[in-house]
């Protein structure tokens, strides 16, 4: 499995993609959008990297949504979707 991150932190475990390259969208078989429940522009942003990912993968990729810092319950802006 090959994981490519969009955006963050980059570690050894993940390679970072330019956002304007998209090639590696046509071979994916699934996305992980992961947004951050800390930060509301993260969550409004979900709609774009959806549509980015249906216009450049495959027709049958599966998309699978994420809500991350959820331990952070004074912090977040986002409690429900």
């Amino acid at each position: 499995m090959t994981l490519f991150s969009r955006t963050g932190t980059v570690s050894s475990h993940y390679i970072r993609v330019p956002y304007s390259s998209f090639r590696h969208y046509r071979r994916a078989e699934g996305a992980l959008v992961v947004f951050d429940m800390t930060n509301e522009n993260t969550f409004k942003s979900i709609k774009r990297w959806v549509e980015s990912i249906k216009e450049h993968a495959a027709e049958n990729v599966v998309i699978v949504i994420v809500a991350n810092k959820s331990d952070l319950k004074s912090e977040q802006v986002i409690t429900s979707a």
